[in-house]
């Protein structure tokens, strides 16, 4: 949906990464009319679900080293491409 100017009613080009927080009141100024206004952003939530057999003991987990900051963090990590866990190889035990 795009976001309109409630006074002159054009179209005001949307920055996404502007409007964080759902529970925030923005104040915008229409760069074609230059009044202000304020709106609210309303997220809808969407569900995508997927199998995850190594969840149900079916197959086992395929672990993969992750790539991410802080390296510090993330060098002993793995996460399985299947169901998103994670595991801390500094937890594993060998026997």
């Amino acid at each position: 949906m795009a976001l309109e100017c409630p006074y002159c009613e054009k179209e005001i080009d949307d920055d996404d990464d502007f409007w964080d927080d759902p529970s925030d009141r923005y104040e915008v100024e229409c760069p074609h009319c230059e009044k202000t206004f304020t709106m609210t952003v309303d997220y809808t939530k969407d569900y995508y679900p997927d199998k995850a057999p190594c969840l149900n003991g079916e197959t086992p987990h395929v672990w993969k080293d992750i790539y991410a900051f802080p390296i510090e963090y993330f060098s002993t990590v793995q996460r399985c491409s299947i169901c998103g866990r994670e595991r801390d190889l500094r937890d594993i035990t060998t026997a």
